[in-house]
């Protein structure tokens, strides 16, 4: 009795055979007879699937595309029970990148569908039908991750995702032509997505103790320019602008001033203002009501103050943050 052979499973053979030729001698150079000897079956078994070099060249784009599908299932699968929408799309990304044997093989056969997919209208629409669902795919997660508050609201989805597909689709072809490495390439994309999707948590406002917010309050405003947008007997907040936390004011009956040369009792916690002239901030500190704590005559570095209630703060210069 004859062996049953699964259709599905000798395609999948010859296509993997007609990958690996290509890889090595280019797309135009296979025939139907090097596939077949390639994965050892006669001409006649090729062409009882394939009946033209073209009619498996179109099974063999589609056979690597949903293999690549197959695979990158797999990997988000495996990265926790509930991935986060960042995590499905870094490991997608990952994933489109050449950066092993078999994802290097698929970018250079790509490549080759791109040239001929020019002149030839079935295979263009089999190369292009895929990016629309990828970009739709990529626009769904980050509605998802906005809904959660870990993408701004501002944000386009739909042109995030075009971005997001734009940029591999670039970075993957830097890394075919040794341009950069596959781990300079992460590390673009990280660098993006770091910046696209937001912390789980985010600093909102710092809560400063004293005795009076009402009194201490015009120190802060006239030092760092800001704008009281709550104002109460037991609590004044300030907006600083942009993406700064603001500042809270908040009255508490056993306020303790801190003493800076005892240490007692420990500050805990104390501010550093970014500032361009030390000597210039200084002045206004003096003149706002503020103490000059620790300091020096160096321009550049860090001098320490207290607020008119005795908390230490810093005044600081881009190089003395380093």
């Amino acid at each position: 009795m004859p062996k049953k052979v699964d259709p599905d499973e000798r395609r999948g053979l010859i296509a993997r055979a007609l990958v690996r030729l290509a890889t090595e001698r280019g797309l135009e150079a296979v025939s139907l007879r090097q596939v077949a000897t390639e994965a050892g079956l006669s001409m006649g078994a090729v062409q009882h699937y394939f009946r033209t070099k073209d009619e498996m060249l179109l099974y063999a784009l589609q056979y690597q595309s949903a293999e690549r599908d197959r695979r990158i299932t797999e990997r988000v699968l495996a990265i926790a029970e509930h991935p986060s929408p960042k995590d499905i799309v870094r490991t997608c990304l990952a994933e489109l990148l050449p950066v092993d044997e078999v994802t290097r093989a698929e970018q250079l056969i790509e490549t080759a569908f791109f040239i001929r997919a020019l002149t030839e209208p079935e295979m263009r629409q089999v190369i292009t039908e895929g990016t629309p669902k990828l970009i739709d795919f990529f626009a769904g997660l980050l509605r998802t991750a906005q809904a959660a508050g870990d993408v701004a609201a501002d944000r386009d989805p739909v042109q995030e995702a075009r971005l997001l597909w734009s940029m591999v689709d670039s970075l993957r072809t830097s890394v075919i032509l040794e341009e950069c490495s596959a781990d300079e390439v992460l590390t673009t994309i990280d660098y993006y997505l770091d910046r696209l999707f937001r912390p789980r948590s985010k600093l909102a406002v710092v809560v400063v103790d004293c005795p009076d917010p009402r009194a201490l309050a015009p120190f802060y405003e006239k030092l760092l320019g800001a704008e009281r947008t709550k104002d109460g007997p037991d609590s004044v907040e300030l907006a600083l602008g942009g993406e700064q936390p603001a500042l809270a004011l908040h009255r508490t009956e056993h306020y303790l001033r801190p003493d800076w040369a005892t240490g007692e009792p420990a500050q805990q916690l104390h501010l550093d203002l970014l500032v361009a002239d030390l000597d210039e901030a200084e002045r206004e500190v003096l003149a706002l009501g503020g103490q000059l704590l620790d300091g020096s005559d160096k321009p550049i570095g860090y001098r320490v103050y207290a607020d008119p209630a005795g908390h230490p703060f810093c005044l600081v210069t881009p190089e003395g943050l380093g």
